[in-house]
């Protein structure tokens, strides 16, 4: 996952290339679906507060200098 998107909160990060760690993460998940949908709702949130098109309007602006 890109860790300025995904954290330990909203899903699952595992270490680079490392193939069993990301199977036994899905294989949790899908052994505790719980788990999977307390990270996906906080994953929907964060997307929602990280990514929501006005926030990104105002960052542009922001980078253009067109905003004070």
């Amino acid at each position: 996952a890109i860790p300025e998107f995904v954290d330990e909160h909203c899903g699952v990060v595992v270490p680079p290339e490392d193939w069993q760690a990301m199977a036994d993460a899905l294989l949790h998940l899908y052994h505790h679906p719980e788990i999977f949908e307390k990270l996906s709702k906080a994953a929907a949130e964060r997307v929602r507060a990280q990514s929501c098109h006005t926030r990104m309007i105002a960052r542009e602006l922001a980078l253009a200098g067109m905003r004070n």
